[in-house]
């Protein structure tokens, strides 16, 4: 990793994963930083899945009764 980030949404996820075990980011901060936007993005898309889990849900239950109403 030679690039100079600055901003930690630019560093891809990979990336945060192995700076958790370089020296140069073993203080509290850095690993607070870093864990803390790790969870972020595995929240983030956990969400985004059941958002689009519960959309489809809405979807197939409205054609349920689209089909019933002999739409």
């Amino acid at each position: 990793m030679n690039k100079n980030y600055t901003n930690i949404e630019d560093v891809s996820t990979p990336n945060l994963i192995r700076m958790l075990d370089m020296d140069r980011y073993q203080d509290y901060a850095h690993q607070k930083m870093i864990e803390d936007e790790l969870k972020f993005r595995r929240d983030r898309t956990k969400n985004f899945e059941t958002a689009w889990s519960k959309q489809s849900e809405q979807l197939a239950f409205q054609e349920l009764i689209d089909a019933f109403r002999g739409v």
